[in-house]
């Protein structure tokens, strides 16, 4: 017996030796992910983490990277500062920079929004094949025969085959099983039984509330209605609805509307709004609020976003912790960096804008300058000049010269800037002023002049810019006196009253003329 078993394992190694070498089988298309100057981002399996949950397929870190696949690369781009780049697989090549949140963890999740982003962007039939390829699953595990008995006088028990995983238990959308109905009485208490039904539902109703631990499909519910993981689908209640993690559809709800994960998109209430993370999703409401956002819009009374916001807020109030990437419209606009964008409101504020228009406006890194500047018709006017990076708004005090009396000048307007070089810039202002009067007489009203000027600015100095150009002046409602005071241009048919209606308008040499300005900025 010895001898034949030796017989036998000595045929077995010659077989397999004698075998020919398998060949090698090309590793399917997949997502890389490459991290350099690990020293100052998130720990790599910390990203590697994140990036999986957001995109919802593996990445893999080791390289090369197989043919036909999509390349993330992660580095450092500065102190508190990222840079996510994506190769696709036909070439292109697009990346971001980020600012990053002091802890670790949000420092990760903010890595992988913006990495998850920028492959949807990019290579979206990639990752849905992907997904596609990781929710296959085989409808029936093969068992392998029991093992031989061993030679022992005690009996061995017969193994106990696993049971075989059924089609419904293969669920692509959501890692919890599904069922097909199930009508909540109240919490607890559900026709079937709880007992008879899977946690999943996909067709859900409540009437006082409804409650299971996910929805792939359609919930209604009176009151309320509750998850305590996710959901995908539409979720509508008369006061409450909640998701203890991500959401994907509709949430509408009478006050109340939570998301304790990813928002993939719309919640809408008469009361709040509030999402941990806003992926491609709106909230519209009275009150929004969400964590870091990247392609959203929030509409309401007053919408907050605690990190970098992605998409446009309108509202009476917006407020941003971190950058903003879009537009913000309200009555007041806030932003705690910088905006990559324009904010549109009666108060604007961030540390940076590209364009800032409303009544006031204040960058703590924007552009500041005091200027001096004489005119025509002015002799010194000096004013302070801050806005964003592209637009401008001017307030200043001034005073001219009438029959040796100096009579002020009060102005205020906006402008834009153009940037000619490393010294040079155009700028184009449209400034209103009042011309108040100085003397006893008894008509004390202001007098109006509109201005058009367009100056070239020069830096001469480090903190020190010379500037000159030309200007459209025109006057509202003049009287001749006053015309002559101010142009050089003489009127013919100028009287001592202002024109009206019935004198007819006035002569367009007298009410417009050109003019010459020029003056100096210091930084």
């Amino acid at each position: 017996m010895i001898a034949v078993r030796a017989y036998a394992l000595h045929a077995v190694a010659l077989s397999l030796l004698c075998a020919p070498a398998a060949t090698a089988q090309p590793l399917p298309p997949t997502i890389c992910l490459s991290i350099s100057g690990a020293e100052d981002l998130p720990a790599a399996a910390a990203l590697q983490l994140a990036i999986e949950h957001e995109l919802e397929v593996p990445v893999r870190v080791e390289l090369p990277c197989p043919a036909q696949s999509g390349s993330l690369a992660v580095s450092a781009a500065g102190v508190g500062q990222a840079k996510v780049a994506f190769s696709a697989p036909d070439g292109h090549t697009s990346g971001r920079t980020v600012r990053l949140p002091a802890e670790a963890a949000r420092a990760a999740e903010t890595i992988a929004l913006l990495a998850s982003s920028l492959v949807r962007d990019e290579a979206a039939d990639l990752l849905e094949t992907l997904r596609k390829a990781k929710s296959v699953k085989p409808a029936e595990v093969l068992i392998p025969p029991p093992p031989a008995p061993l030679p022992v006088a005690v009996p061995v028990p017969p193994a106990v085959p696993p049971t075989p995983i059924s089609a419904d238990d293969a669920d692509a959308d959501t890692d919890l099983p599904s069922m097909a109905i199930a009508i909540d009485l109240f919490p607890d208490f559900s026709i079937p039984p709880r007992r008879w039904t899977k946690p999943v539902r996909r067709l859900s109703f409540g009437v006082i509330g409804a409650w299971s631990a996910g929805l792939n499909g359609v919930e209604a519910a009176n009151i309320f209605a509750l998850k305590s993981d996710r959901a995908r689908g539409f979720q509508g209640a008369g006061i409450l609805c909640a998701v203890a993690n991500d959401m994907q559809g509709i949430q509408l709800a009478g006050m109340l509307n939570l998301t304790g994960g990813r928002l993939r998109g719309v919640q809408g209430s008469f009361g709040i709004n509030i999402a941990r993370r806003l992926d491609h999703g709106m909230q519209f409401s009275m009150l929004n609020i969400s964590g870091p956002a990247d392609h959203a819009m929030q509409f309401g009374a007053a919408n907050f976003a605690i990190g970098d916001f992605n998409g446009v807020q309108g509202g009476t109030l917006n407020a941003v912790k971190g950058d903003v990437r879009g537009v913000q419209v309200g009555l007041a606009n806030f932003a705690g960096g910088t905006v990559g964008g324009v904010q549109i409101g009666l108060i604007n504020v961030a540390a940076d804008a590209d364009v800032g228009i409303g009544l006031v406006s204040l960058y703590w890194r924007g552009r500041t300058h005091l200027e001096m500047w004489s005119q025509d018709w002015a002799r010194a006017m000096i004013g302070l000049k801050h806005g964003s990076k592209w637009l401008h708004t001017i307030v200043a005090v001034g005073g001219r010269s009438v029959r040796d009396r100096w009579q002020p000048v009060v102005a205020g307007g906006m402008g834009l800037r153009a940037r000619l070089g490393d010294r040079l810039h155009l700028d184009i202002d449209g400034i209103h002023h009042l011309l108040l009067q100085a003397d006893h007489s008894e008509d004390q009203t202001p007098d109006h002049l509109s201005q058009v000027r367009a100056t070239v600015g020069l830096r001469v100095l480090r903190s020190a810019t010379v500037f000159a150009g030309l200007s459209i002046n025109a006057l509202w409602l003049p009287t001749g006196s006053l015309v002559e005071s101010l142009t050089p241009f003489s009127p013919s048919n100028a009287g001592d009253k202002p024109f009206c209606q019935d004198c007819g308008p006035p002569p367009s040499a007298a009410a417009v003329w050109p003019g010459v300005v020029v003056g100096i900025a210091g930084f």
